[in-house]
């Protein structure tokens, strides 16, 4: 898939979920050339059906992808999204993710208090390449590293982190469960 295909895919994918002109999330990945083709995911499958409905997550109210709703199929995707403007989540045939969610709300910006660090610039996109296989908490690392970078904050900062010498960052779920 080429990169405007994939640029399109997540901005009709956020119209939808009305993730547009408000502070928004979206995380998106997509297997490589080589491996992605249409009917790689079966998506009547129940056991991928069950995993759009209820995503699996680490603790109650943490970061998830868990956008509410039954999942709805369509043309060749799967999504599950609440009426509101909420969250999304959205699966492709072809091995394509997208999970998308409001930005921070206004309550929870004044609980950080003096830490906020406002964005500077909109629509950026990071990409964290790695492997098939690769340690999922290396990706993920890779991932929030280039964000708090985008922000101006040190890697040393990411919560639920190791940075073991000579080795790639990690978020290790079991850092993250409390």
């Amino acid at each position: 898939m080429e990169d405007a295909e994939f640029s399109g895919r997540i901005d009709r994918a956020a119209a939808v979920a009305k993730l547009v002109d408000k502070p928004a999330y979206i995380l998106a990945a997509t297997p490589n050339r080589l491996s992605r083709r249409r009917g790689l995911i079966n998506l009547e499958s129940p056991r991928i059906t069950k995993l759009v409905a209820n995503p699996p997550q680490l603790r109650n109210f943490g970061f998830d992808l868990d956008a509410g709703g039954h999942p709805e199929g369509r043309d060749g995707w799967l999504q599950a999204s609440q009426g509101e403007p909420y969250k999304t989540l959205r699966v492709w045939d072809d091995g394509t993710l997208m999970a998308g969610a409001s930005g921070a709300s206004s309550t929870l910006m004044d609980d950080l208090e003096g830490d906020v660090h406002a964005a500077p610039t909109a629509g950026v996109r990071f990409d964290a390449g790695h492997p098939l296989g690769a340690n999922p908490g290396a990706v993920a690392f890779s991932l929030v590293a280039q964000v708090y970078s985008w922000f101006g904050l040190d890697k040393a900062r990411i919560p639920f982190s190791e940075q073991p010498a000579g080795g790639p960052g990690l978020i290790t779920p079991a850092r993250i469960k409390w």
